[in-house]
């Protein structure tokens, strides 16, 4: 039995075996049963995960973008083409109503 160890004041670090008070320390780490050095280095690796992570997202991100690009030039080729006005004359907002009308019903056919 650890000397002074009372389990409604204290907990034990699984990792170091230490006695630390709980009010000490955040909530999640006592439910963890990890005083916040033990924390910090065992979830070290899921912080620079995390950093590979975010790097991957920020890929994903920017060939999403240059998706969307090429979706935009064409929904712009189309709308030009089927309604014979062009951009530089008109809002995105125009484009965006004749998009959405086009999404509920086309009132064109292909070429």
């Amino acid at each position: 039995m650890r000397h002074n160890y009372d389990p409604d004041i204290h907990y034990i670090c699984k990792e170091c075996e230490k006695n630390f008070e709980k009010r000490a320390h955040r909530e999640e780490l006592v439910a963890m049963n990890l005083c916040p050095s033990c924390y910090t280095n065992k979830h070290m690796d899921r912080v620079v995960y995390g950093a590979d992570k975010a790097l991957a997202e920020e890929e994903e991100h920017a060939e999403r973008h240059k998706i969307l690009h090429k979706r935009l030039d064409e929904l712009i080729a189309d709308w030009v083409h089927h309604t014979g006005q062009f951009i530089s004359t008109n809002t995105v907002y125009d484009l965006m109503q004749w998009s959405g009308k086009q999404a509920k019903q086309l009132d064109h056919k292909r070429h």
